[in-house]
């Protein structure tokens, strides 16, 4: 009997561990994608976008956080 829940207890663990390994890759990708496509724009002497606001980080963090619990994917093929 316990080792049925200890299992599915794992099992729910895994797929927790899975989902915040996806979020924190996806989160240091677009960190990265950003920094790299700030540096072109300075390079080509284009004005870079303003930083965004808290409340737009806060929405960000938001839709990151119900990715993980919902595994939703949104029209763009993205999780959300």
């Amino acid at each position: 009997d316990q080792v049925g829940s200890i299992t599915g207890a794992l099992g729910e663990l895994g797929t927790l561990a899975q989902s915040i390994v996806a979020v924190t890759l996806r989160v240091s990708l677009q960190g990265a994608a950003q920094q790299f496509l700030d540096e072109q724009a300075a390079t080509l002497g284009a004005p870079t976008p303003p930083a965004p606001t808290p409340a737009a980080r806060a929405k960000r963090k938001t839709n990151a956080k119900a990715a993980t619990t919902t595994g939703r994917a949104t029209s763009k093929g993205r999780t959300r």
